[in-house]
């Protein structure tokens, strides 16, 4: 992204709407780069799209 990375994007996202799961998803970042990053999951590319689709299912399960 030009203009701010996806840790910048999530903390912009909590402040404007703090109930909003938030998922990362890359191919240069970490699982234990995200800590204290506040994202409801995290998977690394290459991804599948059952795994990703399971997270999202997840994440709206607990916020309902």
């Amino acid at each position: 992204m030009p203009r701010m990375d996806g840790f910048a994007l999530a903390e912009c996202l909590k402040e404007e709407f703090p109930q909003l799961p938030i998922l990362a998803l890359s191919g240069y970042v970490e699982a234990d780069e995200i800590e204290g990053h506040n994202f409801s999951g995290f998977l690394e590319k290459p991804m599948r799209i059952e795994d990703f689709q399971q997270m999202i299912e997840g994440a709206l399960a607990r916020e309902a």
